[in-house]
């Protein structure tokens, strides 16, 4: 599941502290957003369902749907929770919902399919890995696909109004808010490996564990 976490919070353009793997089960921690950003419902189903899709987990998936309006159902840590929680925001059928963002996350892991294959590798081969390589994994994603200039919400914003027949603006990026971005907006370049080091190092210092 984690390499599909790893996938999706590069889609999302966030960073991630590590991500280990142990015979039972696995850990991928995203640094926390900056002072100011929302997590929209959207991108919370998106990075919460990505592991159980692309791992494949068709009974984690069952007893998502069958539950989908029931969050004490699952326990309050769990990614399952998380997703049952953020269904309501969206305003439509939760099964529905889910339906449309399964089918929504498989197409970014056959978009991205090496990508993918290449976090999965890496973890299955070393169990554990930093936010150093993370850091590069990303950046070098970043470059094979494309994406240095173009921000990745207009990629997922664009495949989530696909699926829900919402109509999109052509020729202009789009955002998380599926709102245009102004002509003149640029990509942010990635933080340096040092920068993202001292966001960690102050994550960590107020006293944030690791967690799901």
């Amino acid at each position: 599941m984690n390499a599909g976490h790893l996938l999706m919070l590069w889609h999302l353009e966030r960073y991630a502290i590590g991500c280990i793997i142990t015979d039972a089960g696995g850990l991928t921690k995203a640094l926390d957003d900056k002072p100011g950003e929302k997590e929209t419902p959207h991108q919370r189903i998106l990075y919460a369902m990505s592991g159980m899709v692309l791992a494949g987990d068709f009974d984690l998936l069952s007893g998502l749907r069958q539950n989908a309006t029931e969050p004490d159902f699952f326990d309050e840590h769990s990614d399952a929770h998380y997703i049952v929680k953020a269904l309501p925001h969206i305003g439509e059928n939760p099964k529905v919902v889910l339906s449309l963002y399964q089918d929504i996350i498989l197409r970014l892991g056959i978009r991205f399919r090496k990508a993918h294959r290449q976090a999965t590798k890496l973890l299955l081969e070393r169990r554990e890995i930093a936010f150093d390589t993370i850091h590069s994994l990303f950046s070098q994603w970043d470059v094979k696909y494309g994406l240095v200039s173009r921000p990745k919400s207009d990629i997922v914003c664009r495949i989530i109004a696909r699926a829900f027949h919402w109509p999109m603006p052509r020729g202009k990026f789009i955002g998380w808010d599926f709102k245009t971005m102004p002509s003149e907006y640029i990509v942010p370049a990635r933080i340096s490996l040092m920068q993202l080091a001292e966001r960690i190092k102050g994550q960590m210092s107020n006293g944030v564990k690791m967690q799901r």
